[in-house]
């Protein structure tokens, strides 16, 4: 397959990209940086849906869709019911559209500040310190409230199982925990 995409010709490629953008969400400490590569996450996850169908040979021409609506249609149904899921394609279309043509269902983004604990040595002993880093809630439509953190590991999950469950091998990402986190 021919892709204008460097290194995200597969389902599994476009899988590690997931996780890698998920990696630099959670660990960037620049409020806009951590919007920027969500926002990425999002339309990342949300691509898997298209990469899938077209992996199935249930997209490409008029007719070949129309012989394989059922099956798009039960899928997209499935992927529409998951609150996560539906979170994430209405944040990716958000950010790929000037406005979404259907009111979303996702309540929203807030900023916020979330904790961690840093740990950090002077060569004889472990010093830890609660540390405050920008982080985002996503509101969904029931009014339950994730933090970016949750919410891409619901949603990564969420891809690894169906796609294991489809029979789709998935590698493990050398670059997914760069040299300088290990």
């Amino acid at each position: 397959m021919t892709t204008l995409t460097p290194h995200l010709g597969t389902i599994d490629q476009v899988y590690q990209k997931v996780l890698r953008e998920s990696y630099r969400t959670w660990h960037t400490k620049d409020a806009i940086h951590k919007a920027d590569h969500f926002y990425n996450f999002c339309i990342t996850a949300h691509s898997l849906r298209d990469y899938f169908v077209e992996h199935k040979g249930w997209g490409g021409d008029s007719e070949n869709k129309r012989k394989y609506h059922a099956e798009r249609e039960a899928l997209h149904t499935e992927w529409s019911s998951n609150e996560r899921l539906r979170a994430v394609q209405e944040i990716a279309n958000s950010a790929k559209h000037f406005r979404l043509r259907r009111p979303p269902q996702t309540k929203g983004t807030k900023k916020t500040t979330g904790f961690a604990v840093e740990v950090h040595t002077d060569g004889d002993a472990l010093h830890f310190v609660k540390a405050g880093f920008p982080d985002f809630v996503v509101t969904m439509a029931s009014g339950e409230e994730f933090d970016l953190f949750e919410l891409m590991s619901d949603v990564s999950e969420y891809w690894r199982e169906f796609l294991r469950a489809a029979g789709l091998p998935l590698g493990d990402d050398p670059h997914y925990f760069p040299e300088e986190a290990r």
